[in-house]
This record gives C-alpha cells, sequence and structure tokens, in this order.
C-alpha cells in the first residue's frame, strides 16, 4: 500500500454543515441551499497558522469535528490542525497547529511530538482524544484533547507488518484509517499495507484482525473474516448505531461494508477495474478512487468523496 497522494476531494464528515477536505482548503456544504463557501484556506500551498483564508493548508487528509462540535482537527503533511468553528467566537475559523512539526515519530506534547504522514483522525465519543493512523510510521498514535494535545503510541511498534497483540507488541503497516465506535470501545483501523481490518480494543489495547487475510496480496473477494480479501482499504466510517463499518478502498474502486460483530464483508458499490463513473444500484454503481466516507447522522444516507469522478456522491 504506497501513501496515496491526496486528491481532489478527501474526507467527509457530517453534521447540521459538512466539512470538505480540498487539496489548499476546507469547505463548508450547506445542506439544504446546496451552497459551498471556503471556511479556511488561501488556495496556496502551506501551513501558516492564522484566521480564514489568511491561513494556509496543504492537502489534508482527514478532517473530524471534536465531540462538542466547536472545533475541526485535520491531518495535513506531518501536522495535526485544528480550526476554532464556533459561530459567535472571536477566532471562528482560526487555524492552529495543535501536533507535530517536522517528520517523524516522537512521543511528546504538541509540536514537539512527531508524526510521519498521519492519515485518518477520529475522535472518542467522550472527546477526550482523537486517534491518528499514522501511516508512515505503522502506528496508532493518541492526541489528547485536552489543550495540552500531548500525543502518545497506542499500538504498533513502528515495524511494518500484521501482527495482532497487545498495545506496541501488535504490529501494522501503514494504517490508513481509523474510526471509533459509538461506545467508545472499539477502534476500526484500515491496514492498507497488509490489506486487512483490525480493532483495537481501547480498553486492553488488544488489536485483532477483524477482516481479510493477515499478510495477504491485495485482491477482491466478500466473506467473513480471513475469506474476505481487500486492496489497501482507505478511510473508515461507523455507523451510528455502531454495527457497520463502511471502507473506501481507493485503489480497489469498491465500497465496502463490514458487519463488525461477524466480520461479514460485503460490497456495497463498485466493480473495481480502473474505476469509472455511474449511478445505479449497488454494485452497479461505479466509482474511481474513493478516499472519504461519512455517515448521515440518521445512519440512512452513505456520502463518499468520489476523487477521480470530481463528485460527492
Amino acid at each position: 500500500g504506497a501513501h496515496l497522494e491526496p486528491s481532489s476531494e478527501e474526507q467527509l464528515t457530517f453534521a447540521p454543515v459538512a466539512k470538505v477536505c480540498s487539496g489548499r482548503g476546507v469547505s463548508d456544504v450547506w445542506s439544504a441551499p446546496n451552497a459551498v463557501s471556503t471556511l479556511a484556506g488561501s488556495g496556496s500551498s502551506g501551513t501558516v497558522d492564522a484566521v480564514g483564508l489568511a491561513a494556509s493548508v496543504s492537502f489534508p487528509l482527514s478532517i473530524t469535528y471534536t465531540a462538542d462540535g466547536k472545533t475541526l482537527l485535520l491531518t495535513e503533511g506531518h501536522l495535526i490542525r485544528s480550526i476554532d468553528v464556533r459561530p459567535n467566537s472571536l477566532t471562528y475559523a482560526a487555524v492552529t497547529t495543535v501536533a507535530g512539526s517536522s517528520q517523524g515519530w516522537v512521543d511528546d506534547y504538541g509540536i514537539a511530538a512527531s508524526f510521519d504522514f498521519p492519515e485518518q483522525i477520529a475522535v472518542t465519543p467522550d472527546g477526550r482524544s482523537a486517534l491518528v493512523a499514522d501511516y508512515g510510521n505503522n502506528r496508532v498514535r493518541v492526541l489528547s484533547l485536552d489543550g495540552r494535545y500531548r500525543v502518545t503510541t497506542l499500538a504498533g511498534d513502528g515495524t511494518a507488518d500484521s501482527v495482532d497483540g497487545l498495545g506496541t507488541l501488535a504490529k501494522f503497516s501503514s494504517p490508513s484509517g481509523i474510526a471509533v465506535t459509538p461506545d467508545g470501545t472499539t477502534a476500526v483501523v484500515s491496514d492498507s499495507g497488509t490489506h486487512v481490518i483490525r480493532t483495537i480494543d481501547l480498553f486492553s489495547t488488544r488489536v485483532t484482525t477483524l477482516a481479510g487475510t493477515s499478510g495477504g496480496t491485495a485482491g477482491f473477494a466478500d466473506g467473513v473474516g480471513a475469506s474476505a480479501v481487500f486492496n489497501a482499504p482507505g478511510q473508515i466510517a461507523i455507523s451510528p448505531d455502531g454495527t457497520t463499518a463502511i471502507v473506501c478502498s481507493p485503489q480497489g474502486n469498491r465500497i465496502r461494508a463490514i458487519t463488525i460483530a461477524t466480520g461479514n464483508v460485503t460490497t456495497l458499490a463498485g466493480q473495481g477495474g480502473t474505476g469509472a463513473f455511474a449511478d445505479g444500484v449497488g454494485t452497479a454503481a461505479l466509482v474511481s478512487f474513493p478516499a472519504g466516507v461519512a455517515f448521515t447522522a440518521d445512519s440512512q444516507i452513505v456520502l463518499v468523496s468520489d476523487s477521480f469522478n470530481y463528485r460527492i456522491r
């Protein structure tokens, strides 16, 4: 699983107003009038902390709200950044780097910590922490959200492999997607380098392979647990009822669904191949490099950033 270069659309996150990462900015998508406006970013690539259009961002890959809905967190380069989205705040749309600086692996506070191409970020339901799929470091990291922004390693020892076990005794290979179940007990991780989906018990830190063949090669097959096959699985969304994980497969040009309790994998949309565009039902619909995914609050609709088709589906 080579590092996926950011495209025109990446992760979606939904609330009354959706936020969409684009190459050099973060945009609002208002669901009622379908109006799009720029929340932050000048349009020029950079890492300048400032307010609104005076700030610069560079290919943000993932974005999510904090539990109180007052702040957005995004991964970008080797940084974790925040955006104030309190409507009446004097610092509305202020962009701040909260963790990370140069490329590397360092557990520490704030900008003294280091990441290596962090990809998806997910906030725990209690709002105390964010989990980060640290792609280049082959680790899952934890960012405290108490204002001190302490970064620690939850699981993975840095070696690119697929080994189940407790915490840093486990091994990951290019983790790219992560989401937390609504009860806060489990993280689901896309281990793109070994084409499997893993879970982390957030109390014991035990890592377990949920679906896909550990250490297997890229491919495609629906099935239960190890009988399923993935191609570099990417970003993940978990249904609000906690039963289902939806996984983007950018290189496989499919959207997959996993029943978390059983590991049963099915295909929601796409037929693989080189990717194409078609609206339709189930696998009659075609996608091309689907990179971001989110549920609406009622669990009835899944929205997808269909990157190479330049559409939100």
